[in-house]
């Protein structure tokens, strides 16, 4: 289901000493989506080695790099983390949320040409998939000026709401940051329209294949019968942080996983319109994969908005090897509950998570409509049985990725729909979404993605340049 698998290398290190490290492993390949550091050691013995989880919140390493880290039996876990340990007390290997930072304050750290470098590659991809504007979900200063030197030369193709990361737990340091970076990036400070620094993200809780997402119920197989997991604040730090940036303007996006979690959240904003009355700031939770059912229709009478990734929302290793055991099999017939948000007026926005997984938005829409594995169609689907239904139809999972979206992203105005008026963002697809089965969805191709008017992507330029390159190629090869 996901597919980051992007691996870097610190070659200018020593043989004996520099890090390997990368990310994208698929946590479901090891007991208990705990991977240990003697698996990692028969592979890189001689070296420090690390590696993030493709979830982002689970850290893999050797035991060379905890040596590094200085984690032994005797180091506490983080106030938002977990160092997961033998039976002895032993760290395993594998890390939790912010017990990642231990090992990852150590690894090179790429350079701004490195990061502009990967940005304008992240959007030629964009395009290629028929996607023009989008939410950057985690931004941070360095990331800011990454898109700042493509905006500064006129080459960010592609309308970006960033979301600072802020942390819950300190309202008024959250609350300057973000103030701080919008008046350095932001389009209103800077002329570069293409860029917005108008939104915050807070990571509320971690996931569930961690038993670090917060739950209203005990999770099933961890040691403390008790465990619910956990949030990354306190209610009062929640709302004050929520009503101090919407109380600047600021959109407010989180990090929900847990059921435990989107209560909270939905009570924050509920404070937040308490202090402010009702405002037009379009708050949204993000992921979402438990919502107990009682706090549904509160998305539509607080305005929030559900951002679906609905690539996650079928019965993958993930679900059924982690998952079901952790939650037991009613609470995961109940997870991604986009049917239901519907039903109860919610607005429900597509995004992907990428790198996490696919940025494609055709992977995630066949799943919102079939709630199956979109490589075996005829496999068992997710959260479609005899009382409940969390499918969309198909012209609600394509409003989610177009209509609703540009209302997401305040857009709404210009862009969203095909209309005299608005401005020419446009995919064209080699067959018609509106009419092929259910099943082939992802497999429909974008042949043109169009711009602001502007062609950015044409496959038929693509098929063009590689023919003269491979034809060029030959007969340098074939020449005396």
């Amino acid at each position: 289901m996901k597919d980051c698998d992007q691996k870097t290398r610190n070659d200018s290190a020593p043989d004996k000493g520099g890090f390997v490290t990368g990310r994208g492993f698929d946590l479901s390949l090891f007991p208990g989506a705990n991977p240990h550091r003697r698996v990692l050691d028969e592979v890189v013995g001689d070296r420090p080695a690390y590696f993030r989880g493709e979830d982002g919140h689970t850290g893999w390493a050797n035991t060379l790099a905890l040596k590094a880290a200085g984690i032994t039996a005797e180091t506490k876990d983080p106030a938002h983390g977990v160092i997961e340990r033998d039976a002895d007390g032993t760290p395993s290997g594998a890390l939790r949320e912010d017990a990642i930072e231990l090992v990852e304050v150590l690894l090179p750290k790429p350079t701004l040409n490195d990061d502009v470098a990967a940005l304008r590659w992240a959007v030629t991809e964009l395009h290629k998939v028929g996607i023009t504007s989008i939410m950057d979900a985690g931004v941070d200063e360095r990331r800011l000026e990454a898109y700042d030197v493509l905006a500064q030369e006129g080459a960010l193709p592609l309308d970006v709401v960033a979301c600072v990361v802020v942390d819950p737990a300190t309202p008024k340091e959250s609350l300057t940051l973000a103030q701080g970076l919008r008046a350095r990036f932001d389009a209103a400070s800077t002329g570069r329209s293409r860029l917005r620094v108008r939104a915050t993200k807070i990571y509320l809780d971690g996931v569930l294949e961690g038993e670090t997402a917060a739950l209203l119920q005990p999770y099933l197989n961890h040691k403390d019968p008790h465990h619910t997991g956990s949030i990354n604040a306190t209610q009062a730090q929640l709302n004050e942080t929520v009503a101090l940036l919407e109380g600047d303007g600021f959109q407010v996006h989180m990090h929900v996983i847990g059921d435990a979690a989107v209560r909270a959240a939905l009570a924050a904003y509920a404070h937040a319109r308490g202090v402010h009355g009702k405002t037009d700031l379009r708050g949204t939770l993000a992921h979402l994969q438990l919502i107990d059912d009682a706090d549904l229709p509160r998305f539509k009478a607080l305005g929030v908005s559900a951002n679906a990734q609905s690539l996650w929302a079928y019965p993958d290793t993930y679900i059924v090897d982690i998952n079901t055991p952790q939650v037991g099999q009613a609470r995961v017939d109940r997870m991604y509950p986009w049917g239901s948000l519907a039903a109860a007026g919610a607005r429900v926005v597509g995004g992907s998570d990428w790198p996490v997984s696919s940025h494609n938005p055709l992977d995630a829409i066949e799943v919102m409509v079939t709630r199956k594995d979109p490589r075996k169609p005829s496999d068992k689907a997710l959260g479609r049985t005899k009382t409940r239904d969390e499918a969309l139809t198909r012209d609600q999972a394509l409003h989610a990725y177009t209509t609703e979206g540009a209302h997401l992203l305040r857009q709404e105005a210009v862009r969203g729909v095909i209309a005299v008026g608005q401005r020419a963002d446009l995919a064209v697809f080699d067959r018609d979404l509106a009419t092929i089965p259910a099943e082939e969805l992802n497999a429909a191709t974008v042949i043109m993605t169009i711009k602001d008017g502007a062609v950015v992507f044409d496959v038929a330029k693509v098929t063009t340049d590689a023919t003269t390159l491979a034809a060029s190629a030959a007969q340098t090869n074939g020449a005396p």
